[in-house]
């Protein structure tokens, strides 16, 4: 507080280590060389706001025009509706429900193209963390995902279901496109630097404030 007023300081959060990032970017470009099928995932609790059902009834249409897709949906809660949605639609084979998992970034190394179906995210870690992973994010245009997710460049921002199967669709019609999303989506969430880098920012602001 300065002069009566408040002078907020905004400091985008790092999901990776130094070492991780490394680790990450060297790998990153290894999914490319088979798209068969392409692969599609999402991290988070289970829960209506989330929008897994969305995403899983998104899935079936593109499944209808290319059958060669698998989706993973990762995460802990009320998984029992979409698995029974899943079952009701008989795409089972297409999809897997692994739980919670310790290490989001295993499920994205697994996949081609992450969801974000959620309406009330604000920062959105999963997402950055599938940015930085490198693939792009097909994003529900509410909440924080629009500050993270760049139209056509870093992924996709969707309004309806219709729209979410249609850019998905693009995706898997487009791996060379994709890919170039992807590393797109790797540098934006690099850029905002390392955990390391986060926690030095954050000391140097305490450190201020106390003088």
């Amino acid at each position: 507080i300065a002069g009566g007023g408040v002078h907020p300081v905004v400091m985008p959060n790092a999901v990776a280590s130094a070492a991780r990032l490394a680790g990450l970017a060297a790998e990153a470009d290894r999914r490319w060389t088979d798209t068969h099928p392409f692969r599609f995932a999402m991290v988070g609790l289970f829960h209506t706001a989330k929008g897994q059902l969305e995403a899983v009834e998104a899935f079936a249409r593109v499944l209808c025009e290319i059958p060669d897709a698998h989706l993973e949906l990762a995460g802990g809660g009320d998984v029992d509706p979409v698995r029974r949605r899943i079952a009701e639609l008989g795409i089972a084979d297409h999809v897997s429900l692994p739980g919670q998992v310790d290490d989001p970034f295993a499920v994205f190394a697994r996949a081609h193209c992450a969801l974000m179906t959620s309406r009330h995210e604000a920062f959105g870690r999963a997402t950055a963390e599938a940015m930085v992973s490198g693939i792009p994010v097909i994003g529900h245009a509410s909440g924080g995902t629009p500050e993270l997710v760049q139209e056509g460049i870093t992924g996709h921002l969707y309004t309806t279901p219709e729209e979410l199967a249609m850019r998905m669709l693009e995706r898997m019609r487009d791996p060379v496109g994709t890919a170039g999303m992807g590393r797109s989506a790797m540098r934006r969430v690099t850029a905002m630097g390392t955990v390391e880098d986060h926690a030095a920012r954050v000391a140097r602001l305490y450190c201020s404030l106390l003088q």
